[in-house]
Formats: structure tokens, C-alpha cells, sequence
């Protein structure tokens, strides 16, 4: 029997090749009040930041272990886009 966290395809189950959450990407309208939320209320550790023309991003540790924070001025406001580590993107890509 599959398991919940298995991909069916094709009515057959594939092995699930997410590894693990690596970011949580999310929308930063005032991306300079969200860093400084992020940072000093929430006491996340700012790993960078980059800004290229009209976009902003800044990538934010609050845990030790779990997914970095990845704040972005270009998202529209309440998006929120998880993104995983896969062993093949290319495999992932094809069969979905």
C-alpha cells in the first residue's frame, strides 16, 4: 500500500524524491519593515540580501534546523511559495 506522501502517477505510486524544505518564499510588500520584523522582533538571523533593479530579496534563518525565509519585494502581497529539494530535477520535471 502507498504511503499519503507518495506521488501517484498515472494511477501507479511513484517514490516521493522531495527531500526536504529548503525555503519558505514569501511576499514582502515593505520589504524593509519585513527584514526588520524577521530580524529584530522575531530574532531571525539575516543571511543575505540582494537587490537587482526593482527587486529584493533577503533569505532569513530563524531556526537552526527547518527552511530559511526567503522575503521578496516582487511577489504579490499573501504569496507564498514552498520550495524543496528534489535529487533529480530533471526526473521531477519529466514525470510531472
Amino acid at each position: 500500500m502507498a504511503a499519503f506522501s507518495d506521488i501517484f502517477i498515472g494511477g501507479s505510486p511513484v517514490e516521493n524524491s522531495f527531500e526536504s524544505l529548503d525555503y519558505i518564499y514569501t511576499a514582502a510588500p515593505d520589504f524593509d519593515a519585513a527584514v526588520r520584523f524577521y530580524t529584530s522582533t522575531l530574532g531571525g538571523e539575516l543571511r543575505w540580501r540582494i537587490h537587482d533593479g526593482d527587486v529584493r530579496v533577503a533569505a532569513v534563518r530563524l531556526a537552526g534546523v527547518g527552511p530559511a525565509i526567503l522575503l521578496a519585494s516582487h511577489l504579490a502581497a499573501h504569496d507564498t511559495i514552498l520550495i524543496y529539494r528534489v535529487h533529480d530535477v530533471f526526473v521531477r520535471s519529466v514525470r510531472l
